[in-house]
């Protein structure tokens, strides 16, 4: 099931759901002919979040975020993940930080190129393609932080995808499980 245990996806313009379908894991099958695989880490599933589910040519403008539970910030922790994300035109895929439950996000990243490396067309199985990316955390030493994936735009673009969430050192309140490779996880 997606999203992972104490994850949730909240679309930002439309909390009914106005996008034809928000972040999912281990998006295959686009149209029912185009798959995708983990383009990721390419080891099992990832966070996918698609346009190609809407009709070819779609407008109107979408902003799907993914976002994690909270966590602990240690002294000298930093945020890690594994990202494929293919820009097409004016779509954007920031990763951003709360340290006050949601109030407000802080911009860690705001990416409008190419982040890993593109897959090869047609489009075959998993394949390990990701940028390793990481954000230094330690501004934010003792104090609760959720992270938040977005992903933003008016049309018809590609994908962004993300994989192996890990917050280190280990977070100081808890270890924060989920499906697959997706997890903020103690790293030993």
């Amino acid at each position: 099931a997606f999203p992972p245990t104490g994850w949730w996806v909240d679309d930002l313009l439309d909390p009914d759901g106005s996008f034809a379908a928000g972040w999912d894991y281990n998006y295959n099958i686009i149209d029912g002919s185009d798959p995708r695989g983990n383009f990721s880490t390419g080891d099992g599933g990832a966070a996918h979040v698609d346009t190609d589910v809407r009709p070819s040519g779609s407008s109107g403008l979408y902003d799907i975020a993914l976002v994690s539970p909270e966590f602990g910030i240690p002294a000298g922790a930093t945020l890690d993940y594994v990202m494929n994300y293919r820009p097409l035109g004016g779509d954007h895929s920031h990763v951003e930080l709360t340290v006050d439950g949601g109030a407000t996000w802080i911009s860690l990243a705001d990416y409008t190129t190419i982040q890993g490396t593109a897959p090869a067309y047609p489009y075959s199985a998993d394949e390990a393609l990701g940028a390793a990316l990481t954000h230094d955390l330690s501004a934010y030493e003792g104090m609760t932080g959720q992270a938040r994936w977005r992903y933003e735009g008016d049309g018809w673009n590609w994908w962004t995808q993300i994989d192996d969430v890990v917050v280190t050192p280990e977070p100081t309140a808890l270890a924060l499980l989920g499906l697959g490779g997706l997890a903020l996880l103690r790293r030993r």
